[in-house]
């Protein structure tokens, strides 16, 4: 038995999918390999594939290998020097130790010169170029088409790639892969979340020129304030100065770059500054009010001092040099409440018949002891709850409704929103109540795919719990093209099959129950919501609920002997639920849903907030029949609705707090602010707010219009022609007579 062989051998028994690769030096795997992307080849296939000893050894990356991703410096990254920088990352970002157990389970060199490391995730991606740079001139005179070079890539799912010992053929140069520490029995597993930082550090190693993120330009001489603002000679401190002071952290200086942390977070590497040119920040983090891309100075500073607004922000540089400005630290910004709208209170809390039955008393129970918000606790137990019943009880209201819930914990991060605390206690809960939970969770989705393929893969268990404490992540994620992430969640929302029916691939899921569990800013919320169509589609799904800090408990107690007598029921409940079942209403909720379902006609909904709460009563029916179960009960009685009605209407006023008054449109919202301050022209506004299409202004506006809130009116110009367009706040003096009385003051006709 050859080396390779052996080696094989040692790959299979730890779990990994083996095809070795062709010894012609094409690195391509042997035969119809296709099929060993779905399933690891047999103890005689493996025997088939090597029985003319080929020379090397090759594995299928992805789910089939155990959730294998293979992450690849290539030859001229570490000639210069790219795995020492990622080293020097890591121990920045306090991220050394993930680093060192990656490097320590597997890591190999290529006869290129590169190295590969290997690691084990529960949700495998595909594979993903990291970190590029532009072909140096010696590079493009050997080859002139070739103007990228590819630094770190990685190989997942449904990627392929050769191992040590390969040798021989398998490489045109005859080189070998040399196994520098550990093996494949030992190939470390992390989180999801340690993968995601893992790449974050590797992308900061990026050195393709990037065009950061800035007003659309307009007719100008390089002289407007922001123009002075970024090309002021110490621009690259005081954005810097202005980061701080909205709590970013740095974490080191590399040469002319500086590495930021976003708030909130106690290690990894969010950002960096100046690496692009002179205070540019270019972002790798999504939980933050910045998108991930490059932003120039003058937009850094506009988005933390005025909220995206540039009008606003260049008006607010001094006249003289554009380059003065005043930052206003987090701290001192006055809030009513902790992450709402200035404008807008903290909601009311939800009446106390939100707390009924078994949820509640636990809630109640580790009030005194915890940090975290009781309905915080609260929703997320009813969520959990909801999860461990599956597709048993059923409550028809129009539709079928069940157990499963999306719902959103919406406060700030860490301290003043403790809702990672609350996830915490419930989980101890349920630990005790119903072990069985922790093996539904699914953590670290990034597509609809890898949703249905879990379920497809798990056949006998139809219950899933999608917990996600970075819900920015699967906003941006939807907001992608072709993404199918929120059609799946919808459909599985809704109960209707997931997935397609394909003649040779019987991907449909046809039994699912899917619940969802997601922790977001207020901040990151509005910024990523307000511009996807989720809005009126994914989001109406989701039970929002307001969290804060509550309380200050220096020394915080285990729930477990507070909840003690709690246990018991909440397991009887949940292994009864089990057994399918059609629950009604009884005559008194009968009464009083009639009531509730003619007041909720007579409710205007307006706005993002009356979007996102469009299925108020499909949220109640599903509410109380949690409830219902809950009690064990064999009807949804009166007590049940009204629980539900209570803690569906804090959702409601949760929504309201966390999105304000906006449109669901961002220009429209930023138009609207403008108009605080008289009429605009239609040009003058879509020069302001950056739009480069007729389109986007036309939808900001009739968003406007149609809401009652502007009007558009023609002006007269002087002398004829085509009359300017004007858009005037509804009830503005003069807009109701304006029509052509009134003529041209400022500016050329749009």
């Amino acid at each position: 038995m050859n080396a390779a062989r052996a080696a094989a051998q040692l790959a299979a028994a730890a779990g990994l999918s083996v095809v070795p690769p062709r010894g012609d030096g094409s690195k391509a795997p042997i035969g119809e390999w296709k099929v060993f992307q779905s399933r690891p080849p047999t103890d005689l296939e493996l025997d088939a594939l090597y029985a003319n000893d080929p020379t090397g050894v090759g594995v299928v990356c992805g789910a089939v290998s155990g959730g294998l991703e293979m992450l690849e410096f290539e030859g001229r990254a570490v000639n210069e020097q790219l795995p020492d920088r990622l080293r020097e990352l890591a121990r920045a970002a306090d991220l050394d130790d993930v680093v060192s157990r990656i490097y320590e389970g597997y890591y190999e060199t290529t006869p290129s010169g590169g190295g590969h490391l290997m690691y084990l995730v529960p949700t495998p991606l595909g594979n993903t170029k990291l970190a590029s740079r532009p072909a140096t001139e010696s590079e493009l005179a050997a080859n002139p088409a070739d103007k990228v070079k590819v630094l770190i890539e990685t190989r997942g799912e449904g990627g392929y790639c050769i191992t040590a010992p390969s040798s021989g053929a398998v490489h045109p140069t005859g080189g070998a892969w040399t196994l520098v520490s550990g093996g494949f029995d030992r190939i470390a597993a992390i989180t999801d979340a340690e993968r995601d930082e893992l790449w974050r550090l590797a992308r900061l190693l990026d050195a393709m020129p990037e065009k950061p993120t800035q007003p659309a330009p307009t007719d100008h001489d390089g002289n407007r304030p922001g123009d002075r603002f970024n090309a002021a000679p110490d621009v690259q401190e005081r954005v810097l100065a202005a980061l701080l002071a909205h709590g970013w952290t740095r974490v080191f200086r590399r040469g002319d770059t500086v590495f930021l942390r976003r708030p909130g977070k106690d290690r990894s590497i969010s950002a960096s500054l100046g690496h692009v040119g002179p205070g540019v920040l270019r972002v790798f983090s999504t939980s933050t009010e910045f998108e991930a891309k490059a932003y120039t100075p003058f937009s850094v500073y506009t988005i933390l001092e005025h909220g995206g607004d540039f009008v606003a922000a260049a008006a607010a540089l001094t006249a003289d040099d554009g380059v003065t400005f005043t930052v206003t630290p987090a701290t001192a910004k006055v809030m009513p409440e902790p992450g709402g709208p200035e404008s807008t209170p903290w909601p009311d809390p939800p009446a106390d018949a939100a707390y009924h039955g078994v949820l509640g008393d636990i809630a109640r129970a580790v009030a005194p002891y915890t940090e975290a918000d009781p309905v915080a606790v609260l929703g997320t137990g009813i969520a959990m709850f909801g999860a461990a019943c599956g597709d048993g009880p059923m409550l028809y209201q129009g539709s079928r409704q069940r157990t499963n819930l999306s719902l959103l914990l919406v406060g700030e991060t860490g301290f003043r929103g403790r809702k990672g605390t609350a996830l915490d206690v419930e989980r101890g809960v349920f630990a005790l109540a119903y072990p069985d939970l922790a093996g539904l969770w699914l953590v670290g989705v990034a597509s609809g795919e890898a949703i249905t393929g879990h379920l497809g893969r798990h056949e006998l268990e139809e219950r899933v719990l999608i917990v996600e404490t970075e819900f920015g992540r699967l906003l941006t994620i939807m907001n992608r093209e072709g993404s199918t992430l929120s059609a799946v969640l919808r459909n599985a929302w809704d109960g209707v099959p997931l997935g397609h029916a394909r003649a040779r691939d019987e991907s449909l899921v046809t039994r699912h129950h899917v619940t969802l569990l997601g922790h977001i800013t207020p901040v990151e919320l509005r910024a990523k919501l307000t511009d996807t169509d989720a809005a009126n589609g994914f989001a109406n799904r989701l039970l929002f609920l307001a969290v804060r800090r509550t309380r200050l408990v220096p020394f915080p107690a285990s729930p477990d002997e507070h909840v003690r007598e709690f246990i018991e029921p909440l397991h009887r409940a949940i292994v009864e639920a089990r057994v399918p079942r059609e629950l009604f209403f009884d005559v008194a909720a009968r009464g009083r849903w009639t009531d509730f379902y003619a007041e909720l006609a007579r409710a205007p909904r307006l706005g993002l907030a009356g979007a996102v709460t469009g299925r108020h009563e499909a949220q109640v029916a599903r509410l109380a029949l949690v409830y219902a179960v809950a009690d064990r009960s064999t009807e949804v009685g009166l007590v049940h609705l009204e629980a539900a009605i209570a803690l569906a209407d804090y959702a409601r006023r949760s929504a309201t707090w966390a999105l304000g008054d906006s449109t669901g449109n961002r220009h429209a919202d930023v138009l609207r602010r403008m108009l605080d301050d008289g009429e605009i022209g239609w040009k003058e506004a879509k020069i302001a707010l950056g739009l480069r299409t007729a389109a986007d202004m036309a939808e900001a506006v009739a968003v406007l219009v149609d809401a009652g809130l502007a009007e558009l009116v023609p002006i007269a110009a002087p002398g004829g022609g085509r009359p300017r367009r004007v858009l005037m706040a509804k009830g503005a003096k003069g807009a109701k007579d304006a029509g052509g009385a009134r003529t041209e003051e400022r500016g050329n006709p749009a």
